[in-house]
């Protein structure tokens, strides 16, 4: 006797395949991509992408401004004197 296959039955095995080459591409673009986190993450937490500028603390006060230590700013690249986030009038 031939056992019947149902339509049913044959539809879950096209979902169960494409689940699991999903995951694999899945898989593969998180090992291409893992390495260019870091660098996305410092892009959305630096000074600049939030409306500010980076000067020393002096620079900052002396123009208005409200130094902030929140954000990443490198040091000066020509003293070595380290940078604060500035921005403009009141914090909101």
């Amino acid at each position: 006797m031939i056992k019947r296959v149902k339509k049913a039955e044959m539809n879950m095995w096209w979902v169960i395949m494409g689940a699991v080459a999903v995951m694999v591409m899945v898989i593969i673009l998180i090992i291409i991509f893992s390495g260019g986190v870091e660098k996305g993450q410092k892009g959305l937490f630096s000074c600049i992408s939030k409306g500010g500028t980076c000067k020393s603390l002096n620079e900052c006060v002396e123009g208005g401004g409200n130094p902030d230590e929140t954000f990443q700013c490198s040091p000066d690249e020509k003293t070595g004197e380290s940078r604060l986030c500035c921005f403009k009038g009141a914090l909101a």
